[in-house]
């Protein structure tokens, strides 16, 4: 074999990377078996070297230094790695991964905690490891060349062979020993032929070209026309399991922008309540599957199975955020007392477990316990006939089908038997009645009074590891829910929570030229905050503005808007996702995954603001940043569900709800826990009286309401209804 192409990195890809699928923002790992501790005898876990210990110790994330015991000679990102590769003559290998993901785990025990892979590492090789949610903007570029080399495939860990000048060879996922160290052999055998690796350098430069001319952009004249809307939204429910909930087949993410938007836009065509029924299907789908903690609250990150049942059991701050925002609405529009619950019992999880010492939240726990995916969650038969009484046993098992043998297995592995059991609805309480022959309402307190007594008794499982760093981010969006929950649910505690967390990230990861930084961990800030940190902050502010009416949230977010444009604005008037010095190059990134992206977060906050202040110019630069992504959205739209949502309120009429004087909250008060996503909410600065309300559209306002009827029925009137 004489060269090394596109065409030798795709035969890798098939040939060596078995556990991956068609990337999106999270993209899952293939579900497998559950990887137990090396063990001697285990020829999948050969032994390890005593480890000596390496760079990564010194390090703040806690997915880095889970790495600091690997005989691998790990390097952090940054200059002295790329240095001394450039100074001995030796390719880069790129681990990137994060502390919650059950395949890094797995190829951490495998491979880099093996002495002779991790011999060959050391000799010939500089090897990196990165956190990839410290550093977004590094995974966001590695794992593009990824997609591209692998046919749209990629995952976590990503595995990347880079030349010194950062320049990827190939990237690929997570690979098994045997193959690794196969591809490790390989890619030295042609490193080592001095035409070979002139070869290869030239390769990584075509692929760094051609992966720069993908963020290429050209503003449009126009901005993406109203249309797409129905288009997205059509090819979304076109999508719909209508048998089992949700969009798309297995593995299914809740990505909670798509269903945001599906809202919207029923609404917009009628009504959300009659309209956006398979959003309602995917909310009821997600609290009856084992993707919900049904036990303490909150959900995983993703099921492995169509039917919402076998979770991937990270537990992620992000979606206990937007999933919170997404019962939250299922909540003012179907008015499903299931769903105020599940928004309380999230949030109070995040509360209880998921606060940081010091405040803000933490990131994530892990999938694993004790080297085994999901081993705190599980039951075994006996567990729970010992727990419990005669009949709790008799509830909880029939509720979820528990077996000798288990009631879920292995997707890689369906004919080994598991025997343990996930805890999720099978059946409803009134099947549970008839089965076991007590009414319905004594099966509902059974099984509540069950499902203390084991979660009590979970505390005994191996329990997972938590990622105790603060992301800027990610408590952005949590900020956003509590604010919102604390005014829809008149719940005083979560708009404290919103204040408390906007402080910590002040007293924290603020700089002071006002910026933040993206991370907080073992008491050290790092990192520059990206696009998606600042724009969420931009977004957050404005949702504390309009849950206090606090002016001091406004003049905030006003700020950070001014922050957007001087950090991160691009030439043509779009936005760039990071301004880090030491990247390949700058990525551009519309598209919404498990999170929505930092553009889409910009456009919707500078459309809010806009609406709230008056200020045209916010309003003229969100419609620049529709035009230079008009392409990309138009060719994917129902990808950017966040970015339809801005689109929407930018396309339309902005219609604002303005109190004038103290006595007019009283006014609008009773509308708080009505669902009117189209409404922005302000005080008057200088108030017309006291007691009443104006609704605006655009520049023109309807006549001064005196009463919540009429304040209902201006934004009926505003509204077209």
């Amino acid at each position: 074999m004489k060269t090394f192409s596109i065409g030798v990195a795709l035969s890798f890809a098939v040939a060596m990377t078995s556990c991956t699928q068609p990337a999106s923002d999270d993209t899952p790992e293939k579900s497998a078996k559950p990887t137990k501790p090396a063990n001697p005898t285990d020829p999948t876990h050969p032994p390890t070297t005593k480890p000596s210990g390496n760079r990564m110790a010194k390090e703040q994330s806690p997915y880095l230094r889970q790495h600091a015991a690997d005989p691998v000679d790990w390097y952090p990102w940054g200059n002295e790695a790329f240095e001394k590769a450039k100074k001995e003559g030796k390719p880069v290998f790129l681990s990137i991964g994060y502390a919650a993901c059950h395949w890094c785990h797995v190829m951490q025990r495998q491979s880099f905690q093996n002495a002779d892979i991790a011999s060959y590492m050391n000799e010939h090789y500089v090897s990196i490891k990165l956190d990839r949610e410290e550093r977004p903007d590094i995974d966001r570029i590695y794992m593009e060349a990824c997609q591209w080399m692998s046919q749209g495939r990629g995952g976590w860990p990503l595995s990347g062979f880079l030349t010194h000048d950062r320049k990827p060879i190939f990237v690929g996922t997570y690979f098994a020993p045997d193959r690794f160290l196969d591809l490790l052999t390989r890619v030295r055998s042609f490193w080592k032929d001095p035409e070979e690796r002139k070869r290869l350098i030239a390769q990584a430069a075509h692929n760094t070209k051609s992966l720069q001319g993908f963020q290429k952009r050209g503003a449009a004249e126009e901005l993406p026309g109203i249309d797409i809307m129905d288009d997205a939204a059509t090819a979304i429910i076109g999508t719909e399991d209508t048998a089992h909930g949700g969009f798309g087949r297995a593995p299914k993410f809740p990505n909670p922008s798509t269903p945001l938007f599906i809202l919207r836009w029923a609404e917009r065509t009628g009504s959300a309540r009659e309209n956006a029924l398979p959003v309602r299907r995917l909310l009821d789908a997600l609290l009856r599957g084992g993707i919900r903690d049904h036990l303490a609250g909150g959900f995983h990150r993703y099921s492995t199975d169509k039917e919402w049942k076998i979770p991937h059991f990270e537990k992620m701050l992000y979606d206990q955020a937007l999933l919170g925002v997404l019962f939250l609405e299922g909540w003012q529009i179907w008015r499903d007392p299931k769903y105020a619950s599940a928004v309380r019992e999230t949030l109070d999880w995040c509360l209880t477990d998921m606060q940081a010492e010091g405040g803000g939240f933490i990131s994530a726990y892990d999938a694993d316990a004790d080297h085994v995916e999901g081993a705190t969650y599980v039951w075994s038969l006996e567990e729970l006939n010992t727990l419990l009484t005669k009949e709790e046993a008799r509830c909880v098992i029939t509720w979820c089908e528990a077996t000798e043998q288990g009631n879920w297995v292995e997707q890689a592995h369906p004919k080994d038997a598991t025997k343990t059991n996930i805890l999720y609805s099978r059946v409803t309480e009134a099947e549970v009645a008839k089965t076991v022959g007590i009414d319905a309402a004594k099966v509902h307190t059974t099984l509540a009074s069950a499902r203390k007594k084991l979660l009590v008794a979970r505390a005994g499982h191996p329990q997972p590891a938590r990622d105790t760093k603060v992301l800027t981010g990610w408590n952005a969006l949590m900020i956003s829910t509590l604010a919102r929950a604390g005014a829809v649910l008149g719940e005083p505690r979560y708009l404290n929570a919103a204040r408390a967390t906007a402080a910590m990230l002040d007293a924290k990861v603020r700089t002071p030229n006002g910026t933040y930084l993206r991370s907080f961990a073992g008491g050290k800030a790092r990192h520059a905050g990206e696009l998606s940190d600042h724009a969420g902050l931009l977004v957050a502010f404005i949702d504390l503005f309009e849950a206090t009416l606090d002016a001091e949230w406004l003049v905030r977010a006003q700020e950070m808007a001014t922050i957007l444009d001087t950090h991160f604005k691009a030439e043509d008037g779009g936005y760039v996702d990071s301004r880090q010095d030491d990247l390949l190059f700058q990525t551009r990134n519309i598209y919404d995954g498990a999170r929505p992206s930092g553009t889409s977060l910009a456009a919707l906050g500078l459309v809010r603001l806009s609406t709230l202040t008056g200020d045209q110019k916010l309003l003229g630069r969100a419609q620049t940043v529709f035009r230079t992504s008009h392409d990309t959205l138009v060719r994917s739209p129902g990808a950017s569900g966040h970015a339809l949502i801005a689109l929407d309120l930018l396309q339309r009429p902005a219609l604002k709800v303005e109190l004038h004087g103290p006595k007019a909250d009283t006014l609008v008060a009773p509308l708080r826990d009505e669902y009117q996503p189209f409404v922005s909410l302000t005080r008057a600065t200088k108030p017309t009286g006291d007691g009443t309300v104006l609704v605006c559209v655009g520049t023109r306002c309807l006549e001064p309401a005196t009463t919540t009827k009429e304040v209902r029925e201006r934004i009926a009137a505003a509204l077209g209804k």
